[in-house]
């Protein structure tokens, strides 16, 4: 409260606008971070099947995606932003869930998440890991071990050469 009574909130810059927390709402709010944070730790190194940990991840990323959207809509950044801004806003959260689905790949076995594209296998079980996020088709081994990226060896054609 200011000395005057009126409650600090209502200052001539603030509109109007409380800044209160519900306090109903603090319990939910912490229950919810702790379970997300159990999900997290569950999908880092928890052990289940790689397609039900990716569904969790699928799951919880667009959850995420869907509560940024809610929290936007309810402080009012898309009612007071231009629509070019909520657009680019848009695309911005979807671009980064797609590149998290892409990115982050479970072990087909043992369901380890991995976020190295340079491992091939496995470090927990030595299975195969898949190409990327979105399949589970491992990589294909490279054609030509001493190669880093895998091409053929170059052969000379008959009749040319020495």
């Amino acid at each position: 409260m200011r000395r005057n009574g009126s409650p600090a909130s209502c200052s001539p810059g603030s509109r109007g606008r409380s800044a209160q927390v519900d306090p109903r709402l603090v319990p939910i709010v912490a229950l919810a971070a702790c379970a997300g944070l159990g999900l997290l730790f569950w999908l880092w190194l928890g052990r289940a099947r790689g397609a039900i940990k990716r569904l969790a991840w699928r799951l919880s990323l667009f959850a995420v995606a869907i509560a940024l959207v809610q929290a936007g809509r309810a402080h009012g950044i898309f009612q007071h932003a231009s629509a070019p801004f909520a657009l680019a806003l848009g695309v911005t959260i979807l671009l980064v869930i797609i590149g998290n689905l892409y990115a982050v790949r479970f072990c087909t076995r043992c369901g380890r998440m991995q976020r190295n594209f340079k491992l091939l296998k496995c470090v927990r079980c030595g299975d195969p890991l898949p190409a990327h996020g979105f399949t589970e088709r491992p990589r294909r081994a490279p054609l030509d071990p001493t190669d880093p990226l895998g091409r053929k060896k170059n052969r000379t054609r008959r009749g040319e050469g020495p």
